[in-house]
């Protein structure tokens, strides 16, 4: 026999897309209210468009309680140079305790890391930077995703059970960001904690691309597709993630199917950060913002 849902399921689904729906638009609204004015029209009507009232405008979403920023590094001084350079001109640092995680002693991203030290603690609610031993948990030569994976672990570990924070933005030493970088996180990751279909805010999106396409950068969007790149999670996602963190290719087992479970992440149509690292094997540098 053909399973059948109750008659009432159709109608808890609809009404839930519907409230999901609603709530990304309100979420749209506050984004585009701290953006320059001229910016505001595309999501304003919008909101016109599906009759969600401009009251939410003139509300603050709800505070995040203890956020975190870690910055992953281990040998590349000049790119590391120039994130902490962006970094530090972004002015809701304040609300945030920054990490730098190195991987290992390079004395380069050390020498770095000291130039920005006094900088950085004035500019945030606080500042520390730590060094992990290059222990590889997979063999000696094993590869630099392995590397990665591991450090991961060692650096959310510290951040969340030991700091305490309840959201942490992740980013790596060769990203360079929006000047409203920041501002993305603060008016969106409040959902985390009120939305269980929701994992992780990124300020990337992978289709993001600068040619051909006209984005409107105020506009945000669920994907079920894991972005990373300059992401956020809460402490809450670290307590089921961190016990079951793989040991290498960690990006693509958070798109597994059986660790995702359906979650989404809110991405904009427009990047708020770009990659300065070398050109992959996949990837056109050309053709993102």
């Amino acid at each position: 026999m053909a399973r059948r849902d109750p008659p009432y399921a159709s109608l808890l689904t609809g009404t839930l897309c519907l409230l999901i729906f609603v709530e990304l638009v309100w979420v749209q609204l506050r984004f585009a209210s701290v953006l320059p004015g001229n910016q505001r029209d595309a999501v304003n009507s919008v909101a016109r468009d599906v009759g969600v009232s401009h009251a939410p405008l003139h509300q603050d979403p709800p505070s995040l309680l203890n956020p975190a920023i870690i910055v992953f590094c281990y040998d590349r001084p000049g790119y590391l140079n120039q994130t902490l350079t962006s970094l530090a001109a972004l002015p809701e640092l304040a609300d945030f305790t920054l990490y730098i995680s190195q991987d290992g002693n390079h004395t380069g991203v050390q020498g770095v890391i000291e130039t920005h030290r006094a900088a950085l603690a004035a500019l945030t609610a606080g500042f520390e930077s730590w060094q992990r031993p290059r222990v590889p948990q997979l063999g000696p030569r094993q590869p630099g995703h392995a590397w990665l994976a591991q450090h991961y672990k060692w650096g959310l570990d510290r951040l969340f059970l030991k700091g305490g924070h309840s959201h942490a933005v992740i980013v790596e030493d060769d990203m360079l960001f929006s000047p409203d970088f920041l501002t993305l996180f603060m008016e969106t990751g409040w959902l985390l904690d009120a939305d269980p279909t929701l994992w992780c805010i990124s300020s990337w999106n992978d289709n993001g691309f600068s040619k051909d396409h006209d984005w409107d950068p105020t506009r945000l969007f669920r994907t079920s597709y894991f972005p990373g790149l300059g992401w956020m999670l809460s402490s809450r996602l670290w307590e089921e993630l961190g016990p079951a963190w793989p040991q290498q290719h960690w990006d693509h087992w958070m798109r597994m199917e059986g660790v995702a479970r359906g979650r989404d992440c809110v991405v904009p149509e427009v990047n708020r950060n770009r990659n300065i690292g070398e050109v992959g094997a996949n990837m056109d540098r050309a053709a993102f913002r």
